[in-house]
């Protein structure tokens, strides 16, 4: 009851809850005797806080009323109304300062940029009035930034003007080269006159150029002279220039004259009675034979036996061209059949193979370009070309190739394994049991990887080849798709 419990609650309660109630109680005191020091502990740096703030405080008052007074006696001076609020005193304490640093900027451009700008200007002036003093006085009276645009237009008109005289005096270096050049000519040309003259013993140019007229037409004279000689040359029946002189000696030009026309004339005359007489020659003919003249029938004889004869020399050749032509070919197969590559013979085998017996063996033959083309023997001796075999049977061909090349490969390299991927899609079942037959030929020398989506092919695969072949599933992204893996070993 000290502490501030109610006795009532444990007064038909054993001593056990009593005392955990008094343990509680004591529990309950204890923190509340730890918060009090802790309390306490901390309320002595608080006094001293506060004894110092009020310290602080005092100071403070003292200074702000040292400020009033002396704020109190500026205003006064400034003739203040005391009476406005501070705020707005500082507003316009604001405005003034600003009006100070204005006033302070105004002075500084006075003194510092316009006065200078202004030195400047007046050095201009006084530079511009030396020049134009000194290199064009008729500006004198001229504002000085007219008389600068005026000297800088003249400047520009001084500069076209000297290079123009600089080209001018190119063209006229040029000019003078050039008649030098004709000068040295001129009387390099004088020279060669005078040599023509000299050479031509004439005193003047005017006799000189009758003297070179001359000269070309003698020119002219004798390229005519010489064709004339090559035209008698060759149309004088191999006579010489003096013999044809001679016999033309007492020929009369007029006469010629007169017989080249006549002759002329008689040729074409001629010419038309021939025209005439071989038209009447074919209507005579085409008469002739209308009425069955014997003459025909004897030319007809005689053209017949020719014919036969020319025939009997004909046939004659032609039989032993041809008879030398089959044994050269007969020769030729029997050589390729005894002689032919060991790869060839070895995918005969296996397309005989292949083609369950269908075919016996490969062979190479020539057409009419000499041009070898692959064919399959049959037992009949018949060769079937590629073109005229199946589908089927063209793969089973195109497999026993390549087989043939994998095993002559194995022979002189390392072995890879073989990789086939559904070989069998055109082959029944005899030939698939054949082709895993040749197959088990090939794991003899390599291992032999059989891909295929055909299941049945696998008892196909294992009648022909037994235990010597594993198969495995591959499953694929589905459950639908399984694609069995058959090896051979």
């Amino acid at each position: 009851t000290a502490l501030g419990i109610d006795s009532s609650q444990v007064s038909s309660k054993p001593l056990r809850v009593a005392i955990e109630l008094a343990a509680d109680a004591y529990k309950r005191f204890e923190k509340q005797a730890e918060s009090r020091k802790t309390l306490e502990d901390s309320l002595k740096p608080a006094n001293s806080e506060v004894a110092r703030k009020k310290a602080t405080l005092a100071a403070a008052q003292t200074r702000r009323t040292d400020w009033q007074d002396k704020s109190t006696v500026a205003l006064t001076a400034l003739g203040v109304d005391q009476s406005v609020p501070h705020e707005t005193l500082l507003i316009q304490f604001g405005i003034l300062e600003e009006m100070r640093e204005v006033a302070a900027r105004i002075a500084d451009l006075r003194q510092e940029r316009i006065e200078k700008i202004e030195r400047d200007i007046t050095a201009y002036e006084d530079e511009v009035s030396e020049l134009v003093q000194a290199i064009a006085a008729d500006l004198a009276a001229t504002a000085a930034d007219d008389a600068i645009l005026e000297l800088q237009r003249r400047s520009n008109d001084a500069i076209k003007i000297s290079d123009e005289i600089a080209a001018k005096e190119t063209t006229l270096t040029e000019q003078r080269r050039k008649v030098d050049e004709c000068r040295t000519s001129s009387a390099g040309a004088q020279r060669a006159i005078d040599a023509l003259q000299v050479a031509a013993t004439v005193a003047s140019l005017e006799d000189l150029k009758d003297a070179i007229k001359r000269s070309d037409t003698m020119r002219s004279l004798r390229a005519d002279i010489d064709s004339v000689t090559k035209a008698l040359a060759s149309d004088g029946d191999g006579l010489t220039l003096a013999e044809l002189e001679a016999e033309c000696a007492g020929a009369d030009p007029d006469q010629l004259a007169a017989r080249e026309a006549t002759a002329s004339e008689e040729l074409q005359a001629l010419r038309d009675q021939l025209l005439d007489t071989r038209q009447t020659q074919r209507d005579a003919r085409k008469n002739f034979d209308a009425v069955g003249g014997t003459d025909a029938a004897a030319r007809a004889a005689s053209d017949r036996q020719s014919v036969l004869a020319e025939m009997s020399v004909i046939a004659e050749r032609y039989v032993r061209l041809r008879s030398a032509g089959i044994v050269l070919r007969h020769a030729i197969d029997r050589y390729r059949r005894e002689k032919q590559a060991p790869l060839l013979k070895r995918a005969g085998q296996l397309f005989s193979i292949l083609t369950g017996q269908s075919f016996t063996e490969l062979q190479l033959e020539l057409d009419q370009h000499d041009k070898a083309h692959l064919a399959g023997v049959r037992h009949s001796g018949g060769n079937v070309p590629v073109s005229g075999m199946s589908t089927g049977t063209a793969d089973q061909l195109y497999l026993a190739l390549r087989l043939a090349a994998v095993e002559d490969y194995l022979d002189h390299a390392r072995p890879l394994p073989f990789v086939a991927d559904d070989l069998f899609i055109n082959f029944d079942d005899d030939r698939s049991r054949a082709g895993f037959q040749v197959l088990g030929e090939v794991a003899k020398k390599t291992q032999v990887l059989f891909f295929t989506h055909h299941t049945h092919l696998i008892s196909v695969a294992q009648k022909a080849l037994g235990n010597r072949m594993s198969v495995i599933e591959l499953s694929g992204p589905s459950a639908a798709y399984q694609a069995p893996l058959v090896t051979v070993q």
